[in-house]
């Protein structure tokens, strides 16, 4: 933990990686020994959680999330805890998020406010106490805050309108992104739902596309998140149909309703189950 802390001012993807070495039973606990303080573990849960979005690894990534939601007492992490897992749950239902999309949620995951302690507040105090007793220390202080001032101001001077224009830019190009995939999304998510409450009222899968059954996938795990991971985490790989019949299961079917549902015949049902249970994690 304490290598990881003093990787995050220069490079946070190191701590990232570091923190990822840390074993889960220690992330998972109510509170952590030593003289770390109580943020130490929201922090490293949300970088948890970064580096599984990083792996491909939604599921988890979520999970870390929704512990911070319950566990943290920070309000305001909690709050933007659940505002990435909202922003998770969506990209992780696209068929391939982009790296540039997953490496925007990565970098709201690492940047916190919070820090890892690994002082104890007496030795903390301490060490505040003698260093402000120096006279040299203010001298320092005062002079490193005027140079810092003046080369702000020499810097903001000479920069201004490019750095106004490149900010613009980069607004802009996000802004049509995020909207692009806001409209994406929404669309798939429309034509899932039109299949999901056609089929609770009786309709069938009769010669639907792969695509259009991925939507009925996608809505599913959008609407209910809770639902899709404990659906899907007990197996290592499952395909689309295979995915498509454990949703109807979940929604109450049977299977002499999903045979007519997706229009196969009973033979094709038992592949289909002696398949999923082959890929079950051991």
């Amino acid at each position: 933990m304490k290598r990881a802390e003093r990787s995050m001012a220069s490079d946070p993807y190191l701590a990232m990686n570091i923190i990822d070495s840390i074993p889960d039973s220690i992330l998972n606990s109510q509170t952590i020994t030593g003289s770390h303080n109580g943020n130490c573990l929201t922090v490293a849960r949300f970088n948890k959680s970064a580096k599984d979005i990083q792996d491909n690894q939604w599921e988890e990534a979520k999970n870390w999330l929704r512990l911070i939601i319950v566990r943290s007492n920070d309000e305001q992490e909690k709050k933007r805890a659940l505002d990435i897992l909202e922003k998770t749950i969506t990209l992780s239902t696209l068929p391939e998020p982009t790296d540039s999309l997953k490496e925007m949620l990565i970098a709201k995951l690492i940047a916190s406010d919070s820090t890892i302690q690994h002082h104890s507040e007496e030795d903390l105090l301490s060490s505040r106490k003698s260093i402000l007793k120096k006279p040299m220390y203010w001298i320092t202080v005062i002079i490193l805050l005027i140079v810092i001032s003046l080369l702000l101001f020499n810097q903001h001077k000479q920069n201004k309108d490019k750095t106004i224009k490149s900010y613009r830019k980069e607004i802009t190009q996000l802004t049509k992104q995020a909207k692009r995939i806001n409209e994406g999304t929404s669309e798939r998510l429309g034509i899932g739902k039109q299949i999901y409450d056609s089929i609770m009222n009786g309709g069938q899968m009769k010669n639907i596309s792969i695509e259009h059954e991925q939507c009925f996938i996608d809505y599913y795990a959008f609407s209910f998140p809770q639902e899709y991971a404990a659906l899907t985490s007990p197996y290592a790989s499952l395909s689309l149909r295979h995915t498509t019949y454990l949703i109807l299961k979940r929604m109450g079917f049977s299977d002499s309703d999903i045979k007519d549902i997706l229009f196969v015949k009973a033979g094709t049902l038992r592949s289909y189950r002696l398949r999923i249970e082959k890929n079950r994690k051991a």
